[in-house]
């Protein structure tokens, strides 16, 4: 059992941080978005509104990766982790451009950090009931 439990947390170590648009199937719920926000060689964590269920089986379809079966591990309010049956090929995920998913590590040097431009710290004085109008136009 111990044996389990230091590899559930070695997957967990190697977690990283996507954000993909994912479609999730079963039996009991159809077909139905989810947003994945971390995954894994052997499984992901996201949020969707459809009531999962701990134990549930799920098919996955990932854009340009192998569709992949796995088991809701927990849930909690929208939120959910599955654990895929098979390997997520992590490295091999596709951005929305179609192109690799990018990493700050991946550009090097030629990734600049923008330069903080401070805001202007102008402000507009109150009037705090004060007339504005013309006094001479005044028909008081």
């Amino acid at each position: 059992m111990q044996s389990a439990d230091k590899a559930d947390n070695a997957a967990r170590e190697q977690r990283q941080a996507r954000l993909l648009s994912v479609n999730f199937a079963n039996a009991r719920l159809g077909d139905f978005a989810a947003i994945v926000r971390n995954i894994s060689p052997c499984g992901l964590g996201g949020s969707t509104a459809a009531e999962l269920k701990v134990g549930e089986r799920v098919f996955i379809t990932i854009p340009d990766h192998p569709k992949l079966t796995g088991t809701v591990r927990w849930r909690k309010s929208d939120r959910f982790g599955v654990r895929t049956d098979q390997a997520i090929a992590i490295d091999q995920l596709k951005g929305a451009s179609g192109s690799r998913l990018a990493t700050a590590d991946d550009l090097g040097s030629q990734f600049k950090p923008l330069k903080h431009r401070p805001k202007s710290t102008y402000r507009p004085m109150l009037s705090f009931g004060r007339r504005t109008r013309d006094q001479s136009t005044s028909d008081w």
